[in-house]
């Protein structure tokens, strides 16, 4: 859930008493092609190097420049970080460098250390070294310590993390297993004839990838996590290896000789819409697939300057201040990271900054008195609540321009858009009703809530709306397949902001009138609990792991960290004065 100023409207629908607006945008980018990088190892110059390229196969960018073999790259889940193996000391060990091949660590010192593969969280680095026993599978902390053997198989290798970090996939005697993240409860999946090797869990961790020999060529094949449901994704009279899933789960990348050498292909993921991503005389192999990471910076709408403020995180310093229109008051960037698009409340616009530079690129007029903005998921459009007009202004973002103005309820201040893109949900503030807008044709449903409601969240599975009614002190539930409202929730007094997990399971609604916060139940629709916070709680968001619930307080000039494993206020933490805006990203 981002930051939203509808809190702020006055009698009159006009954005008053605003004094800054923050997005804090980690740059990790979710567009196919545009916000993807598969990184692969090469010898396309001579001795086999690590390589990156869009998801699509172009702009290939070399990032280890050095005469020793370096290959075997593995992208971490936020895209900031490659482990490989190179043998620059000797041995293969497992080394990790940035993104862009600057900053090489060495982490390991064994013998033959090979095939890392990173947790979620980014912390440890899982690999297969040779040891007393065999090939057994170690983790290394991503700093270098802590390096250990979880295995004493005698011949465990090609070790991946599931999603949730708690269990690893790998290959036991050339059979799929799995055990849990210390090596404990170890089970074998498969009894296929062959070699069955490099397995790796779909995103939502429902799936496994691995390559087998079983029909006499290496294929790739999808099955179960239980091992049930084998199916042969590939059968072509070539080698299909090494598959990877794409960080949506709708793409394997593997590499193939079908046409001669080893080069990366792509396919959907029912083996489906195959193409050729590499296409040259070398071997191509190893493909890694994650997102384009690009540096972390904080966009604040400083609405009294008429500015905003790029802050890099790491360092807490403005790297950059952009004058922009009057009052600006709400900031969004787009999934590949390369526009901030900015509300200009008083001067009826919508600014376009370039990231990469971070200078206007362009000014875009929309309705009376812009509030809230939100980005499609695939990045194409742009939806602008207007609520001076109690319209919606659709920006095409290729063009920056507006594309179509749709008229909703009076006061439109939230919005939010559905995770496939389908919807985008209007809270309109004065005429007590939800505007569902299809994104395709702007047609519009108008769903009647309760009153006053003033933030929108939809759960990450898509099936809900939840709405904020600040005049109701409740919560509607629309169910988005019938644009109908399943339920009504009885909150605290006065909610404002809404926040989801990300597994769907909660909804965080802070209380301004109450300094709490409810915590609704999403399979029942009830008031789990509710957590007392600090004074007049305004915004609320949600860790992307979904342990944290961040509240700010603004009459107590605090933020409260609320643990959503126990529902309880882990920590306060004292800031500026009346702090009005959190997110997290």
């Amino acid at each position: 859930m981002t930051s939203k100023m509808r809190r702020f409207l006055g009698t009159n629908g006009i954005v008053t008493g605003v004094l800054t607006g923050v997005l804090m945008f980690c740059f990790v980018a979710v567009g196919y092609a545009d916000g993807q990088r598969i990184v692969f190892q090469s010898d396309r110059d001579g001795n086999t190097q690590i390589y990156s390229m869009n998801a699509d196969g172009t702009v290939v960018t070399r990032l280890t420049h050095d005469l020793w073999r370096d290959r075997n790259p593995a992208l971490s889940h936020d895209g900031s970080k490659i482990a490989f193996v190179s043998n620059q000391n000797g041995n293969d060990d497992i080394y990790v460098m940035n993104a862009d091949g600057g900053n090489v660590v060495r982490l390991t010192f064994g013998s033959v250390d090979e095939n890392p593969s990173w947790s979620t969280d980014g912390k440890e680095i899982a690999y297969e070294s040779v040891a007393v026993a065999g090939f057994e599978i170690f983790i290394v902390n991503a700093d270098g310590s802590g390096n250990h053997a979880i295995t004493n198989g005698g011949f465990d290798v090609q070790p991946s993390w599931s999603p949730d970090g708690t269990k690893i996939l790998f290959n036991r005697n050339y059979q799929i297993a799995v055990m849990n993240r210390d090596g404990s409860g170890a089970m074998v999946l498969t009894n296929l004839f062959g070699f069955n090797e490099w397995p790796h869990f779909s995103p939502n961790g429902n799936e496994i990838v691995f390559h087998s020999s079983q029909s006499g060529r290496y294929h790739i094949y999808v099955m179960q996590t239980d091992g049930t449901g084998i199916t042969e994704v590939t059968q072509e009279a070539a080698d299909d290896a090494w598959p990877v899933w794409s960080p949506d789960g709708k793409f394997i990348a593997f590499q193939s000789n079908r046409y001669g050498n080893p080069q990366i292909f792509r396919m959907a993921a029912d083996g489906s819409d195959v193409r050729r991503l590499t296409n040259n005389l070398a071997s191509d192999d190893f493909p890694s697939w994650g997102v384009r990471c690009l540096p972390c910076r904080a966009y604040v709408a400083n609405s009294r300057s008429n500015n905003v403020s790029v802050i890099d995180p790491s360092t807490d310093s403005v790297v950059a201040t952009v004058p922009v229109g009057s009052t600006p008051v709400y900031t969004a960037v787009t999934p590949d990271g390369t526009k901030a698009y900015v509300t200009n409340a008083g001067a009826n616009s919508v600014s376009v900054i370039s990231t990469a530079t971070n200078t206007v690129a362009a000014t875009v007029p929309v309705g009376r008195n812009p509030v809230d903005i939100a980005v499609t998921p695939d990045g194409t459009k742009a939806y602008v609540t207007n609520s001076g007009a109690n319209s919606v202004s659709v920006i095409a973002t290729a063009t920056n321009t507006v594309a179509a103005t749709v008229s909703v309820g009076f006061i439109p201040v939230d919005v939010a858009i559905t995770p496939n893109g389908a919807s985008a949900y209007v809270a309109n503030a004065f005429s007590n009703s939800v505007s569902v807008v299809d994104t395709t044709t702007n047609v519009v449903t108008t769903v009647p809530v309760g009153r006053n409601p003033v933030a929108i969240g939809i759960t990450p599975d898509g099936t809900k709306a939840y709405v904020t009614n600040a005049g109701a002190n409740s919560v509607s539930v629309i169910a988005t397949a019938t644009h109908t409202v399943m339920a009504t929730v009885a909150v605290g007094s006065n909610p404002a902001d809404i926040a989801v997990t990300p597994d769907s399971t909660k909804i965080f609604v802070t209380n301004r009138g109450a300094n709490s916060v409810s915590v609704i139940n999403t399979v029942t629709n009830t008031v789990a609990t509710t957590v007392p916070v600090g004074g007049n709680p305004v915004d609320i968001a949600v860790t992307p792991d979904g342990t944290k619930a961040y509240v700010t307080n603004a009459g107590a000039n605090s933020v409260s960290v609320i643990s959503t494993a126990t529902n309880t206020v882990a920590a306060t933490v004292p800031v500026g004065t009346n702090p009005v805006n959190v997110a997290i990203h």
